[in-house]
């Protein structure tokens, strides 16, 4: 609840003398959140102090960390590709693979990369000797979206990023959303796309499994109706469609995971027919305070006004 909303219902008369709560105070690096009691009878009468100034004043800072923002870098994959000697920009619209070796026989129709994001390099795909992996352009694939996308289109392709200066915080709340489409080449197309939240860092590889050393903290499935729908975190789409992910993982205080890098992942797996696409792949931390500050402001400040009122 922002300060002009509080201060609308104090003035309503439905705010209580002692109101504890969360202040979320926007900055130029992101947000600093407060912990706040409002308590108007502390020997400011008289004085030029309004409620914003009295809450900044005893608000205790328990969570200074930017949140909100993308921790990701071209998350919607709009950065220019890399290209080697001869290659050209994906076309719009369009879609190119990325063959980033001279001596692959597609390389000068292909781009040598995607900024910022990991896959592996595979040159024995048969003839087109690339990495089953590109940008597609000005193409709608169900929402009326043109935008550029990632495609996986083989079996078992993993892409991924570590956001860099990026690692787990405890007492935060880690949110992974992003959108991702099929486009089948007929009604009996089958296909599963796959996002993944991890401690530690994973890869990128030709394999469903993943580094052992990483630890998997959230999934979310987009499938055809083929791949069944057993698993809660499968979400059924047809042709053409499309669907919005969102994963959420909460890291206390006493987490294992405190310390470690975080690994984003898209993946498509085994038996899919054709290929998967991702768009607005977003990764945002929230700080959540610890119960026991939140203890502590609420009895310091309780008795504090006990006392201001035994005095008068």
């Amino acid at each position: 609840m922002t300060f002009e909303q509080i201060q609308r219902l104090r003035n309503r008369g439905f705010v209580p003398a002692l109101l504890p709560g969360f202040v979320i105070d926007p900055t130029d690096q992101g947000f600093a959140c407060y912990f706040y009691f409002e308590i108007p009878d502390l020997g400011f009468r008289g004085r030029e102090m309004n409620t914003k100034s009295l809450w900044v004043a005893i608000g205790l800072p328990v969570c200074s960390i930017a949140f909100g923002q993308n921790l990701l870098t071209n998350g919607d994959f709009e950065a220019a590709s890399i290209l080697g000697s001869g290659q050209t920009e994906v076309p719009s619209p369009g879609l190119k693979l990325t063959a980033e070796l001279p001596t692959m026989a597609d390389y000068a129709q292909g781009i040598s990369g995607i900024q910022n994001w990991d896959y592996a390099l595979d040159t024995n795909v048969g003839p087109f000797e690339t990495t089953d992996i590109g940008i597609a352009s000005g193409i709608d694939y169900g929402d009326g979206d043109t935008s550029r996308k990632l495609f996986i289109n083989r079996w078992s392709r993993r892409v991924v990023q570590s956001p860099q200066g990026v690692v787990i915080e405890a007492n935060t709340i880690y949110r992974l959303s992003a959108r991702s489409y099929m486009q089948l080449g007929s009604p009996t197309d089958s296909k599963r796309g796959v996002l993944s939240l991890f401690a530690g860092i994973v890869t990128s590889g030709a394999s469903l499994a993943y580094d052992p050393s990483a630890t998997l903290l959230g999934v979310s499935r987009m499938v055809t109706a083929d791949f069944g729908n057993a698993d809660p975190n499968n979400h059924i789409v047809g042709h053409n469609g499309f669907h919005d992910h969102e994963i959420e993982v909460t890291i206390g205080s006493s987490s294992p995971f405190v310390g470690q890098p975080l690994t984003v992942s898209m993946f498509t797996a085994d038996f899919s027919d054709g290929r998967t696409y991702w768009d607005n792949v977003s990764l945002t931390a929230t700080p959540v305070p610890e119960p026991s500050s939140m203890v502590a402001v609420a009895l310091g400040l309780s008795a504090l006004a006990a006392r201001r009122r035994s005095k008068k």
